[in-house]
């Protein structure tokens, strides 16, 4: 039996939790999975997701103390933290700037997609990304943040077919691969 593990939550040092959830399920669009009230530890267990994320949450902790106090904002050393991808990066980033996020980096064409660096409400840095695939390669055209069209150049096709095959069979992954490879051979 394959052995199949996931990170599940993220724990991120908050100094109050209402600012907290106002910035990541009022500004990013995150859902609330879970606000309980722990009351023989005097905390709250808070749990965020980016829309239609099902493996990945944020455990919003309230920090105790001044060690972890003086975390927040900077739990990587100024290093980007986080990185949220999504399927849209325009209308993200967009959305995000006409809320008031502070991109610290501005959106950017890598190999493995289009990517921009933005502070959360304490400092920590985060990417956000849209990750080329194959599929976005033969999609319709991205646009630019002036509205101009940019057509992929590269695919990510390893990146593409990890998330394609993750799970899957052996007889599964023979056709998921056979697929690709016709796709590329024209």
């Amino acid at each position: 039996m394959a052995v199949r593990q996931s990170i599940a939550l993220t724990a991120l040092v908050v100094r109050e939790y209402g600012e907290a959830i106002a910035f990541y399920v009022g500004t990013l669009g995150f859902s609330l999975v879970e606000d309980t009230y722990l009351p023989e530890q005097d905390k709250r267990w808070v749990v965020v997701s980016p829309p239609g994320a099902v493996e990945s949450r944020l455990l919003l902790a309230r920090a105790l103390g001044d060690v972890q106090s003086r975390r927040i904002g900077n739990q990587t050393g100024g290093r980007v933290f986080l990185c949220l991808e999504t399927d849209d990066f325009w209308r993200d980033f967009h959305a995000y700037e006409a809320k008031g996020v502070t991109f610290v980096r501005e959106p950017k064409q890598e190999h493995y997609g289009t990517v921009a660096v933005f502070r959360d409400l304490y400092g920590n840095l985060w990417d956000l990304v849209e990750r080329r695939t194959s599929s976005s390669a033969s999609s319709s055209a991205r646009r630019s943040r002036s509205g101009q069209c940019i057509l992929p150049t590269h695919a990510c096709v390893v990146a593409n077919l990890h998330d394609r095959l993750i799970g899957l069979s052996g007889e599964r992954v023979e056709t998921v691969l056979a697929i690709e490879a016709r796709g590329r051979v024209r």
